[in-house]
């Protein structure tokens, strides 16, 4: 892959922080909108994510929280457990191709990625069982951009 040198830069600079607790993907239907909001309202937690499209509502939540607003909710989907991993440097929103090298390192080793943008920052969120590998194949890859 032939990555241009802005991009090895931000791939050399960026720091890897697993956060210590596990989470869930909850999808919800679009009727539970109200409450999913309102259940929102009272989740703190150092990351958590609440998506509204046209077709469901995704709640990524710790798996504690979710125990502690579950009985609000007629229907849902869960998967997990999973780990979230901050891919922590600040990116422009015209970076191209800095997810496209990290998520082909992470395939290569066979391991799934759930990811997430945030204005300033990229999340994934990988199996609880893979995060141990996933963490060896981030930081092997951001050194080899540093060298």
């Amino acid at each position: 892959m032939n990555i241009d040198q802005k991009l090895v830069s931000l791939l050399a600079q960026t720091e890897i922080k697993a956060l210590p607790d596990h989470y869930a993907i909850i999808s919800l239907p679009l009727e539970e909108r109200k409450a999913a909001k309102e259940a929102c309202r009272h989740v703190s937690a150092a990351f958590f994510s609440l998506t509204f499209s046209p077709y469901e509502i995704t709640l990524v939540i710790p798996l504690v929280s979710w125990e502690g607003i579950r009985e609000r909710f007629r229907r849902f989907e869960i998967a997990g457990p999973y780990r979230v991993i901050i891919l922590d440097i600040a990116l422009d929103l015209e970076v191209v191709g800095y997810l496209a090298v990290i998520s082909e390192a992470l395939a290569q080793k066979g391991i799934s990625v759930y990811a997430l943008s945030t204005y300033l920052k990229d999340v994934l969120l990988v199996k609880a069982s893979d995060l141990p590998a996933a963490l060896e194949v981030l930081e092997k890859l951001a050194l080899q951009f540093r060298q």
